[in-house]
């Protein structure tokens, strides 16, 4: 066996003797230590939740089964080792339509060096909403004032070829909340591995990855400050300490918050060709996924792709997400269109690539039913050089 060869299968090793490991630490219902009663869901209780938001079309089309299957530039954002299949710079953008007129654009670049060995890339998402009008109960017409809130993340990645069937990513990424003069920022990695080998004859691939592993998300600002008469500060608070005890009239207070963790998931992908030919194939995908507030959850999704043309491909996919975070049993409806819950996680969509002389430009679409909370749409732009 190769030195090259033998390193591959001792990394394969220690990432499947971590498995166990990584699983334990990513309960379904960690004990976060604020209280939370035994036996109830921790849904709710992580920050920065828009980081779990899909930035890929195909990912969503093929229902997030896109661990293993991941090969372009959206690798960024789902497994960083798929960086390493890029062979030519690529850019990406994607629009995000959200219930209740909230939109996330996400866009990301990323270039091959070293003929290919290494990959390096960066990435910058927004989830925001038109401002809204602020009232309060002296003034529920308005106060004239604008409400401002948004969500951003800002990161780059790199990834690295051990061999041409092993490789490996990481990404960090800085994470930034504001509500109104109310922010909190994190800091957080991404780690990933890709094997890719044959089983049965037909080309196979296995996906580590480790989502969003970082600092807790803590609030600050000026709006949790207040100035107080000293007659109206609680008792615990005076015995506390934790107020400044100036001698004036009035003190300054700010009101304490507490740190939720991101939305940490490990998962684990397959995928495999089941069929090909000279002008189209039918690929298989499955993730399990653990986040770190529900029990486990899987996906699974298929993607037919066929070659109209010399310049010209296309594809239909077709997945479905079973989600863990809510009581089926207690929630009723059936409308697959999105009344109900019978059908949520339920996805479908397409795309088409077309290579000119200088460039190649994608464009992918999806749809996922949302369950109650009716369903979103996801548009794509990939731009290869």
């Amino acid at each position: 066996m190769k030195l090259k060869e033998l390193k591959t299968v001792m990394l394969a090793l220690l990432c499947a003797a971590l498995i166990p490991a990584v699983s334990w630490a990513l309960e379904a219902y960690p004990d976060v230590g604020y209280g939370r009663v035994d036996g109830y869901s921790a849904v709710g209780r992580r920050s920065g939740e828009f980081l779990s938001i899909p930035v890929s079309a195909r990912s969503v089309g093929l229902g997030d089964a896109y661990t293993a299957v991941v090969d372009d530039i959206s690798a960024i954002y789902y497994n960083p080792a798929g960086l390493a299949f890029l062979s030519k710079t690529e850019f990406q953008f994607t629009l995000v339509s959200l219930p209740a007129d909230v939109r996330y654009n996400y866009a990301a670049a990323a270039v091959p060096l070293a003929d290919g060995q290494w990959v390096v890339g960066g990435f910058y998402g927004m989830l925001s909403m038109d401002p809204i009008e602020e009232t309060t109960l002296l003034l529920p017409n308005g106060t004239g004032n604008q409400v401002d809130v948004y969500s951003q993340v800002l990161g780059g990645a790199v990834a690295y070829n051990f061999s041409d069937r092993f490789s490996v990513g990481i990404s960090v990424k800085h994470v930034y909340e504001d509500y109104w003069g109310v922010n909190a920022q994190a800091v957080a990695f991404d780690l990933g591995t890709n094997y890719h080998t044959e089983f049965l004859g037909r080309d196979f691939k296995l996906g580590l990855a480790i989502l969003n592993l970082g600092t807790d998300l803590k609030f600050t600002g000026s709006r949790l400050q207040t100035i107080v008469d000293p007659a109206e500060i609680p008792q615990e608070q005076e015995q506390s300490g934790y107020v400044n005890r100036d001698p004036r009239p009035q003190r300054e207070l700010e009101y304490r918050t507490y740190g939720y963790t991101l939305p940490t998931v490990f998962k684990i992908g397959a995928s495999m060709v089941m069929a090909s030919s000279e002008r189209a194939s039918w690929l298989v995908g499955l993730d399990l996924m653990q986040p770190n507030n529900v029990p486990v959850s899987w996906a699974l999704g298929t993607e037919v792709s066929a070659i109209f043309s010399e310049d010209l491909t296309g594809a239909f996919r077709f997945g479905w997400r079973v989600q863990t975070d809510q009581d089926e049993d207690n929630l009723g409806g059936s409308d697959l269109y999105g009344g109900g819950t019978s059908a949520r996680g339920l996805s479908f969509g397409g795309g088409l690539h077309r290579n000119f002389s200088m460039f190649n430009l994608g464009f992918d679409y999806a749809y996922r039913n949302m369950g109650h909370l009716s369903a979103n749409q996801f548009f794509g732009f990939k731009v290869g050089f």
